[in-house]
């Protein structure tokens, strides 16, 4: 069993890869994964990154050039 964040059929969805059929759930990769019914084979889905970040925060002195 996988855990991916997946896009079929224009929405984006946790999903549960089981061999090559993907199982769409509820919520999101941290929760119960409670499967949706709906499937679809791997090949009709696009595998997106595994979360999508609200913001990315960068300081100064992360870069070894600013700490000088």
């Amino acid at each position: 069993m996988r855990i991916a964040r997946v896009r079929y059929e224009g929405r984006t969805s946790t999903a549960v890869i089981v061999r090559n059929t993907v199982h769409l759930v509820r919520c999101g990769p941290f929760g119960a994964l409670e499967r949706t019914g709906e499937t679809a084979p791997l090949s009709k889905v696009q595998l997106l990154v595994p979360v999508k970040p609200s913001k990315i925060v960068a300081m100064a002195v992360n870069y070894w050039s600013h700490a000088g």
